[in-house]
């Protein structure tokens, strides 16, 4: 069903539940990316997190409220290779990247990968690892980099599905 909603047809629900409601539309990528926020910042009355399936709606989304002088709308999208691909993708007034990557980057760094470790882990193996962030960031910047090789070359490399564990000890 997602994919029969285009950008006017989300646009038009921020703006009628604004009116309604006197709620904010926060648009964002994915459901993923909601529970993050709604975790991060607890259940807000006046604000929703709308997941839109994928950074261009949420990017086109906000464009067409901007076109139409409406600010009352804002996305956030991961920061992943738009940089690198000098893709004209920045931020301003209503588009906000995460600070990493992506979402589960800014996870990975925080705190809370200690904690998940403390209670998901194998202590044996976890003991033998200072900074058991390191060994996950060699295995993982491989794959990053032939990742960015694929987009800045075109090459359409598809990653969805994927599954690392034959391929990464």
């Amino acid at each position: 069903m997602q994919r029969y909603i285009d950008e006017s047809t989300i646009l038009t629900e921020a703006k009628m539940m604004y009116h309604d409601y006197h709620e904010l539309y926060i648009l964002i990528e994915g459901e993923s990316d909601k529970t993050f926020f709604t975790t991060l910042m607890g259940q807000l009355s006046n604000i929703r997190f709308r997941p839109v399936s994928g950074w261009e709606r949420v990017h086109n989304a906000v464009l067409l409220a901007q076109k139409e002088s409406y600010s009352t709308i804002a996305g956030v999208i991961d920061r992943d290779y738009h940089s690198l691909l000098q893709d004209g993708i920045e931020e301003n007034e209503q588009i906000f990247f995460t600070d990493d990557n992506d979402i589960e980057m800014m996870l990975f760094e925080s705190s809370s990968f200690e904690k998940f470790l403390s209670v998901c882990a194998d202590q044996s193996k976890t003991k033998d690892y200072a900074a058991p962030r390191q060994p996950i960031i060699e295995a993982a910047s491989q794959l990053g980099a032939l990742r960015a090789l694929s987009l800045l070359n075109k090459y359409y490399f598809n990653f969805d599905g994927f599954d690392c564990k034959d391929y990464v000890n």
